[in-house]
């Protein structure tokens, strides 16, 4: 007999792979918060010393309670960012083990994991991104629904409807998700009656119905909704478009694992005779790629895009997920299989940060190193003199601040990238910070002393530097 029941090891598994990916976000806390978004919003929490929910994303406010609190207590700026950074990791290791040890579903635990590390590479330095925390809500809706607690029907409703709320407010592709959940769990479990998912189902049409009627066209996610709805029109320019570009291109390199993990499990929901089954995954993987590609049809910055096709790699990971939950009794032939895919993509994922952010961030702090010739703490800079291969440049000014505040305030400086050769000297003040174009004057006065400290004073514009290469 063996000594360990599959659920028993595929909990360690869970465990030791949570506890390595936490470490992951310590040492690589600087790539993952000092970049893009990231910077803008830890600059924002420690600004406002509170929230910052946007598209009325309120899930947030789940991860964004680790670092506020760091901010509330005047921790160092280091602490601050490393709590940023593992304040993702800690909200989903909270999934694992809520639906892994209470709700005790083992596939629910594995479709957990998969996410995290499969079919991403450049967006795990993107840490705030609400896809997979999106995902990651919705495995514990599946959890919940397919959970026994179904015969305490008002326990089950409630509840049920609150996390679907939960996902709801994090992303809006945890539409297309909860929906895909909802009737694959109607197809596979036959406990589930319809009575019990229509609550759930109605919660996701009201959502949707006033996403439609208040989301501006005009807005970054009312975009999206308009490409779908206006889709047909854009059918005659299909091969153009820029993901089938990006998906073709990055084949070997990101989806080549996540296309082996549904081999298998396509093979086994074969012999399993799951016919329902694979039939609905496969389709609802082909229709939200479909629906992904037609959204985002104009193309985006490639950490972008692997963050856009999360979910459809996520629907291809439920017939694994089953695969290797399948059994009382540990099969140490088959479930290794698990520990093999994280350790690859944990180690894909490494050598991304190895390769490009951690030069990236080498690359920046040289940039404010040869600005130091300046009296002035804040610097306009062509973006001429930015390598191309850096990436984003529209987050400089909040990368720089947070990247030179690190270790003391009085060391504080920024580079603002004139990207769209503005003239900006009748609007600046000497107390001014030039941010994002979108969010471009803060007050330097209203910066919270204790982590960012801007002397008043000029912007000086700096035509060329010193030779610096990104490697």
């Amino acid at each position: 007999m063996n000594k360990y029941t599959n659920r028993q090891a595929l909990i360690v598994i869970g465990h030791v792979f949570f506890l390595i990916y936490i470490l992951f976000a310590i040492l690589f806390y600087k790539e993952r918060i000092i970049y893009a978004d990231s910077a803008f919003n830890v600059f924002k929490i420690i600004h406002f010393k509170w929230y910052i929910i946007e598209a009325h994303r309120y899930s947030a406010v789940l991860a964004q309670s680790i670092p506020l609190a760091g901010v509330l207590l005047n921790l160092s700026l280091k602490c601050v960012l490393i709590l940023y950074s593992i304040s993702f990791p800690v909200v989903f290791y909270l999934c694992f083990i809520f639906v892994a040890h209470f709700l005790k579903d083992n596939v629910a635990g594995i479709l957990l994991l998969l996410p995290l590390v499969v079919a991403i590479r450049y967006a795990y330095f993107y840490s705030m991104t609400e896809t997979h925390q999106a995902i990651a809500f919705c495995t514990v809706f599946f959890a919940w629904i397919n959970s026994t607690f179904y015969s305490r029907k008002v326990i089950y409703s409630i509840t049920g409807c609150f996390i679907s709320l939960v996902c709801l407010f994090t992303h809006p592709i945890a539409i297309f998700l909860l929906i895909f959940i909802i009737f694959y769990s109607a197809i596979s479990n036959s406990a589930l009656k319809f009575n019990y998912l229509l609550p759930f189902l109605v919660v996701i049409s009201g959502f949707l119905l006033l996403k439609l009627k208040f989301t501006s066209s005009d807005s970054y996610e009312g975009s999206f909704f308009t490409n779908v709805l206006n889709s047909r029109s854009l059918f005659h320019s299909i091969k153009d478009f820029y993901p089938i570009e990006f998906l073709l291109t990055r084949s070997k390199k990101i989806y080549f694992l996540p296309f082996l993990i549904f081999l298998i499990g396509f093979i086994y929901f074969v012999k399993s005779k799951y016919y329902k089954q694979i039939v609905f995954v496969t389709g609802s993987i082909v229709v939200l790629a479909v629906v992904t590609i037609i959204a985002y049809y104009k193309g985006d910055a490639d950490v972008q895009m692997e963050k856009d096709f999360m979910p459809v790699a996520y629907f291809a990971y439920f017939p694994f997920a089953y695969f290797i939950s399948a059994g009382e009794n540990v099969n140490f032939r088959k479930i290794i299989l698990l520990p093999l895919v994280l350790i690859v993509g944990l180690s894909l994922i490494c050598n991304t940060g190895k390769k490009y952010f951690e030069p990236r961030i080498t690359y920046m702090t040289d940039i404010l190193e040869a600005t130091k010739v300046f009296p002035e703490q804040k610097i306009i800079l062509e973006e001429k003199e930015v390598d191309p291969n850096s990436g984003i440049t529209w987050s400089y000014p909040y990368e720089t601040l947070v990247l030179s505040s690190l270790y003391s305030p009085n060391d504080s400086r920024t580079i603002f990238i004139n990207s769209n050769h503005l003239d900006l000297s009748d609007t600046i003040s000497r107390t001014c910070f030039l941010g994002a174009p979108f969010w471009i004057k803060w007050e330097t006065e209203e910066f919270n002393p204790e982590y960012f400290h801007l002397v008043p004073g000029n912007y000086r514009y700096v035509d060329s530097l010193p030779d610096i290469k990104f490697n």
